[in-house]
């Protein structure tokens, strides 16, 4: 009678240590804090760079992209005009930038692309502004990327001439 208890608690000990290391394991596949923020950073490095070849727009690229017959022109309201290129730097891309024709600057740009797969969207939508000097610089910056749980909002503004 002892050996059949001895065989039922080995049993159960042998059940539970079974089952303790899966939770364990399960626990352990968690990413910890500093991992987390170092996909976060590679994420943005690599959303970054990615954009970084779109904008501001490369003319032998929009050359490229003409000659294939991948862009257009939409007149927009109040003087603009959007011209939209299809597969800008890779299959799928599209970058769409928005132009004043008054003024002959761009007033948006938005780039929808993909990281390694079309299933890890980036997007990027800037607006743009004058200076007092008349250059033109970003004053709003939205970064999207889903699959990597990621979205930056930057404002860029409160530019004064200093000195002469």
């Amino acid at each position: 009678m002892k050996s059949k208890a001895n065989v039922a608690a080995l049993s159960m000990c042998l059940s539970c240590a079974l089952a303790v290391p899966s939770i364990h394991c399960a626990l352990a596949q968690q990413p910890t804090p500093q991992e987390r923020v170092a996909a976060l950073e590679a994420s943005i490095a690599a959303s970054q760079a990615i954009l970084k070849d779109r904008l501001p727009p490369d003319p032998a690229l929009i050359e490229k992209t003409k000659q294939a017959g991948k862009v257009s022109v939409s007149p927009q309201p109040d003087q603009r005009s959007r011209l939209p290129f299809s597969d800008y730097l890779k299959p799928g891309d599209r970058l769409a930038l928005d132009v004043d024709l008054g003024s002959n600057r761009p007033v948006e740009a938005k780039v929808l692309t993909y990281l390694d797969s079309k299933e890890e969207l980036v997007s990027l939508d800037v607006k743009f502004g004058t200076l007092d000097n008349n250059g033109v610089h970003a004053t709003t910056t939205e970064l999207d990327a889903p699959s990597k749980s990621l979205a930056v909002d930057l404002q860029n503004s409160g530019y004064r001439r200093t000195g002469n």
